[in-house]
């Protein structure tokens, strides 16, 4: 309520990650930030402050009490908690290994959750590199967690999120009306290790090119009532969006 006696709009955090501690134990050494020490844009000093900063990020990010006081400090009323992929992906593990690790992260989300179910919401993980284990997944983190939906890279593996493999995971998702969000997990390339290019610039691209894949491979026309987030909305992905649009004669649909 405010000052003037009117109903304050809820605030609602969608982009918050959360770290689970025995999975970031296995997935830490093939994240992105595990190649920083080879940057040339970082410097000696940062390179000792590495290690400090990841297990500050670590906590943080998995205590769920200090969460919430947070939330309360800046006036956040919900959080939609999901798994920080540049942290904790799962691309680089075979099928099994990346299931198993899936569901850990789920579960951990799940009972978040249900600590405190009027200020958090969840979304899965999934192993979207093994498209069947992502859909029986998928299935869980909905009926079985209560979860809303799951938050996946820009690429499953080498596929593009067009790729005709991954069509029964966007059927599946269509089907459950479970939200996608789309959140890159870190482009590797060589042009991007430097100056930390791989998030003010990496990142963007990465989004680019999944919103491209999914236009131009069909997949929006193929499931028209998909409910698919973007990480950010920022002016530039717009454009980005508009231009995307124009070259491939198709209409922008709606995007957050």
């Amino acid at each position: 309520m405010t000052s003037s006696g009117r109903t304050r709009p809820r605030a609602i955090d969608f982009h918050a990650h959360v770290i689970v501690p025995e999975v970031y134990a296995v997935a830490a050494e093939h994240n992105i930030f595990f190649e920083f020490p080879a940057d040339p844009g970082v410097t000696d000093e940062m390179r000792r402050s590495i290690k400090g900063r990841a297990d500050m990020v670590l906590a943080r990010m998995s205590d769920v009490a200090e969460r919430i006081g947070n939330m309360d400090a800046v006036g956040v009323d919900i959080q939609v908690l999901s798994s920080s992929l540049v942290h904790q992906s799962l691309e680089w593990a075979d099928a099994q290994t990346s299931v198993r690790l899936a569901r850990a992260t789920n579960d951990w989300i799940a009972k978040a959750v249900a600590s405190h179910p009027t200020r958090l919401l969840g979304l899965g993980t999934l192993p979207l590199h093994a498209p069947a284990l992502a859909v029986t997944e998928l299935e869980r983190c909905v009926h079985e967690l209560g979860l809303k939906g799951a938050a996946i890279s820009t690429m499953a593996g080498p596929m593009e999120l067009g790729d005709p493999e991954l069509r029964p995971f966007w059927a599946k998702a269509e089907e459950l009306g479970a939200l996608v969000f789309i959140h890159p997990g870190g482009n590797r390339d060589r042009r991007f290790k430097r100056y930390h290019l791989w998030n003010s610039v990496g990142q963007a691209f990465e989004e680019a090119m999944a919103i491209s894949s999914l236009m131009y491979d069909g997949v929006l026309e193929t499931f028209p009532r998909l409910k698919i987030c973007r990480m950010a909305a920022a002016t530039c992905r717009t454009i980005w969006a508009a231009s995307i649009a124009i070259t491939s004669r198709r209409p922008i649909r709606a995007s957050t």
